[in-house]
């Protein structure tokens, strides 16, 4: 018998759709799942299970009853916490304290998952992230010897380096990432070697919507992400208007919130383009999907130092969407620039204005062999089911 327990932060996470497929995809691939977030449940959970068929998984969710009941039986367990306070405020490595705060908050959900997992012993626990869910991780490896730890790192677990997650990172029995300059990295900062598996995604989706025959727009440009200003919404802004200047049938549509909105729709009325800009805020994944795939162009502008190889993207080359995006880390892994995509340098507004007139000039043929190379590309190498397989047989 196959059982699989899956730590993370929030879940589901309104800007995590990945996170979702991944986990489904693992439920129908072993005899027994649970979920187990460390956040405590939203007014948004509910609803966002419906939405993504999540109703069968079990998910341990905390309501605010949950973390003070948890909070208040912690201090029964006092040799765990000392062992995690200890860990907390004197392992060796940098962490403000603002980051120790963060993590002593989170104990009173540490010790209610663990509970859990205790009472129903997995084969494996896998760490989604490998912040501040290391905290439950090193927790299970000193007090679960028969259940196996498998931790992924990505960009922002990376970027924080936080000491517990070397501490984790050095106990786990499996370690993954999902780029090779990622690998490299771990390699290099703590001496362990990590398997690279891609975030994979479910083709068969985009597939279906294909099928759909939806019309391609060849004036609609699509622009997805969190509207915070690393994402880089206002160069997007600023080179739509520029092909906007020059022919005034393109429209931009801009999917996505944030606290950054309101000034990106002060660019677009100081820009002259505001009646051409429509702004859709958060959508759901259907919604955004019949969006992109009705554009003939995505464009990526992010500077955001945690990129690796966005999700978003990928659904765009799926969905035959051509997409201009920003040069982010191992994004080379994703692109071929020029073959099935467009790679500019990072704030340059004038290069992707120059590969949208580029673009201009292309002929039907040469037009529809980039849509077609960008489509196999994530079909052969960014398949979920080739994901999952590759994680099972790692573990099993």
């Amino acid at each position: 018998m196959k059982s699989v327990a899956v730590v993370l932060m929030q879940f589901p996470q309104p800007s995590e759709t990945f996170a979702s497929g991944d986990i489904k995809s693992l439920y129908s691939s072993v005899d027994s799942l649970s979920v187990h977030p460390l956040r405590l449940k939203t007014k948004k959970t509910d609803g966002l299970i419906k939405e993504r068929e999540l109703d069968n998984i079990p998910i341990y969710n905390l309501s605010y009853i949950q973390f003070f009941k948890s909070l208040l039986c912690m201090f029964f367990s006092f040799k765990k916490l000392f062992f995690l306070l200890n860990v907390i405020c004197f392992e060796n490595g940098a962490c403000s304290f603002k980051e120790r705060i963060k993590q002593v908050i989170l104990l009173p959900s540490v010790f209610y998952q663990f509970n859990h997992l205790k009472k129903i012993q997995p084969d494996i626990i896998h760490l989604f992230w490998g912040h501040y869910p290391s905290l439950l991780g090193i927790l299970v490896k000193k007090y679960m010897e028969n259940c196996k730890l498998s931790t992924f790192l990505g960009a922002y677990d990376l970027e924080l380096d936080l000491p517990v997650t070397r501490k984790c990172l050095l106990s786990s029995d499996f370690v993954f990432t999902h780029t090779n300059g990622n690998r490299n990295i771990i390699k290099n900062k703590y001496n362990v070697d990590a398997k690279v598996i891609y975030r994979g995604f479910d083709f068969n989706k985009y597939k279906a919507f294909i099928s759909l025959n939806v019309k391609k727009d060849p004036f609609l440009i699509c622009s997805v992400g969190r509207l915070i200003k690393e994402k880089g919404f206002d160069d997007v802004i600023n080179v739509f208007s520029k092909i906007f200047k020059n022919d005034s049938r393109y429209r931009l549509l801009i999917i996505g919130d944030g606290p950054y909105k309101n000034e990106l729709v002060k660019l677009s009325v100081s820009s002259n383009c505001d009646k051409s800009i429509t702004f859709l805020g958060h959508l759901s994944h259907e919604d955004t999907m019949f969006y992109i795939g009705s554009s003939t162009f995505f464009i990526f502008m992010s500077y955001y130092k945690g990129e690796r190889l966005p999700n978003v993207v990928k659904e765009a080359m799926a969905l035959s969407t051509v997409s201009i995006v920003s040069q982010t880390q191992d994004i080379q892994e994703l692109i071929t620039d020029k073959t099935d995509g467009f790679i500019v340098n990072q704030r340059d507004v004038n290069a992707a204005v120059d590969v949208f007139d580029a673009l201009s000039n292309y002929r039907a043929i040469d037009f529809l062999e980039l849509q077609r190379k960008g489509v196999v590309k994530i079909s052969s190498k960014f398949s979920l089911d080739n994901s999952v397989r590759t994680l099972l047989n790692t573990w099993f």
